[in-house]
């Protein structure tokens, strides 16, 4: 496969969300679409970046009315812009 992977709707909750090794391009987001998201809400977009100590970006972060944190997430050299928010 020579396109890009969509990394999304996912519920990561652990110390260390993630390490990717592969030759192309992958996102860490989608774009928005209304429908059910991994954690209930109305919109999916992105990923719920968790921990076992409940302070997770998704679980700490400002978010909006749609559900998603203001700020994207940067994960080593990847940007989720749709994280999910609690």
């Amino acid at each position: 496969y020579e396109g890009p992977n969509y990394i999304h709707n996912n519920l990561l909750n652990n110390t260390n969300n993630i390490q990717v090794s592969v030759s192309h391009e992958s996102q860490m987001n989608t774009t928005k679409k209304q429908e059910t998201n991994i954690i209930g809400g109305g919109y999916v977009g992105g990923n719920y970046w968790a921990n076992p100590q409940g302070t997770g970006f998704s679980e700490t972060c400002k978010k909006n009315i749609e559900g998603f944190c203001i700020e994207p997430y940067k994960v080593n050299t990847y940007t989720d812009f749709l994280p999910l928010a609690s």
